[in-house]
């Protein structure tokens, strides 16, 4: 079973339960067989902002960061290598801007637990090394 950690300390109203069930079918959908573990994240505008700032040298809010424990990359698919003692690979983590996918979700047509799927999806496929142009 995949190890998801959830991180919440503005107790925004997420769902938690669908946005394990979105890890566990992107990890699926990827062929990933492996046990993984990956930690996500929530946060307001201003510290969604600072982060913005400090790694994407940026100024302003985002919808999504992505930070992976080792850059992943491959022509054929993501390369995972390392685990860790209790036999999980570490993927990384996932930062969501609750305040800008709730924006965004207007923008597009959908609840903000739908923004939110799609974020954490989209999130998780940068940590497994599936990059956009």
């Amino acid at each position: 079973m995949n190890k998801i950690n959830i991180f919440n300390e503005k107790k925004y109203p997420i769902k938690v339960d669908r946005v394990k069930q979105i890890v566990n079918k992107t990890l699926r959908n990827q062929k990933i067989k492996l046990k993984t573990e990956v930690n996500i994240n929530f946060v307001d505008d201003p510290n969604m902002t600072v982060l913005h700032k400090k790694f994407m040298y940026e100024d302003g809010t985002t919808d999504v960061l992505s930070f992976p424990i080792e850059e992943l990359k491959s022509d054929k698919g993501p390369k995972i290598k390392f685990k860790n003692p209790g036999n999980l690979v570490q993927l990384g983590d996932i930062v969501v801007c609750y305040p800008q996918a709730k924006r965004q979700a207007k923008n597009y047509d959908l609840t903000t637990s739908e923004e939110i799927n799609r974020l954490v999806e989209h999130g998780l496929l940068h940590l497994l090394g599936i990059h956009h142009e």
